[in-house]
């Protein structure tokens, strides 16, 4: 794979977990990470999104981050017991990012860190990667022991809005 810049310059990314796999997204376009609140349901809406919910006195939509990667709403094991109580499942979190002057909340089962990478360190994914996940993968990044999938969120938001 080829590097996306061979610039020393660091971006800032937050690293989340879906499933067995991690993801990140830079920060730039995050405004909170909030604990998961009681969402509700829309009727006949598209399955990537998952409701909507109110902190604040505003109403944010949720978008079904593990549907929209992998066409399934599984979460792993230690989350999907609903009727734990919201303490139990304690990694859970929402990511509320601001794209396209809206503010849209993605559901993530962990968010584990936030880190400094140097834009040349992230991998630019080749066309087998692209086409596999309709275009949102942007980059891979190398942490450790495990790879870190770099997520195009207005890629994201732009195919549920048109």
């Amino acid at each position: 794979m080829e590097k996306i810049s061979d610039e020393d310059e660091e971006v800032e990314v937050l690293e989340f977990r879906i499933g067995n796999n991690y993801y990140g997204i830079f920060t730039s376009f995050v405004k909170e990470i909030v604990p998961v609140p009681v969402v509700t349901s829309l009727p006949n809406c598209d399955p990537r999104v998952e409701g909507i919910f109110m902190l604040r006195d505003k109403v944010y939509s949720v978008v079904n981050l593990p549907y929209i990667l992998t066409g399934s709403t599984h979460r792993s094991d230690d989350n999907k017991d609903i009727n734990k109580p919201l303490s139990v499942i304690s990694t859970e979190r929402f990511i509320i990012v601001r794209v396209f002057h809206m503010n849209i909340t993605f559901h993530v089962e962990e968010v584990s860190k936030m880190k400094f990478v140097k834009k040349s360190e992230i991998e630019s994914p080749d066309a087998a990667i692209k086409n596999a996940g309709n275009g949102v993968q942007i980059g891979i990044i190398h942490d450790d022991d495990r790879l870190v999938i770099l997520l195009d969120f207005e890629k994201i938001i732009k195919d549920i809005v048109v």
